[in-house]
């Protein structure tokens, strides 16, 4: 498998772009939509850049996946493998959401944030997130109260959350230990 690739941006299409990782090689990336429509991802032609990859093989043809954070990467791996979410909407929900915003979503049980997005029904929405709330432990209210009356804004508690679930931290601590493996990660 292709872990990740180095190259300058070539071309950029809506959902693809070529990467010339060599003199003469170029290989043509799928990447959300998100990354070329919005302007925060500052991806420009002539730069530089790493993408982490997977590749799927689809008939007859070969088809190359390039993310901006491996945690990008490992979500679309999981989204596709639900019924009904294929590469094309699991690129969309990475893009429009993001990791945290994702978990975010699934969290607080948010089925408008998947629904927003197109190609993405109530049937999916509702899939999309009992799969995922089976992997990820809620949120305690309380350690968001307290979080939050420090003067933590939501996007840095559920961000925090996120990367403990996905490092595999034993989250099944008393609320005092939580905030002060909360306030580690938040200084770092």
């Amino acid at each position: 498998m292709i872990s990740n690739i180095t190259g300058v941006v070539t071309d950029i299409e809506t959902s693809r772009i070529v990467l010339q990782i060599h003199e003469n090689l170029g290989l043509s990336v799928i990447i959300p939509p998100a990354y070329v429509k919005n302007d925060q991802s500052n991806l420009k032609l002539n730069q530089v850049i790493k993408l982490y990859t997977i590749i799927r093989i689809k008939e007859e043809e070969f088809l190359l996946y390039g993310f901006k954070t491996p945690e990008e990467r490992n979500l679309f791996i999981e989204l596709i493998a639900i019924n009904g979410v294929g590469p094309r909407i699991a690129l969309s929900i990475i893009g429009n959401l993001g990791v945290n915003g994702l978990y975010e979503a699934i969290s607080n049980g948010n089925l408008i944030a998947f629904k927003s997005i197109s190609g993405v029904g109530d049937k999916t929405a509702k899939r999309i997130l009992i799969e995922f709330k089976a992997q990820i432990p809620s949120f305690p209210t309380e350690l968001f109260d307290a979080l939050s009356s420090m003067g933590f804004r939501r996007n840095e508690i559920y961000e925090v959350w996120s990367k403990l679930i996905r490092d595999k931290t034993d989250i099944h601590l008393g609320n005092e230990e939580l905030v002060k493996l909360f306030l580690r990660y938040l200084k770092k």
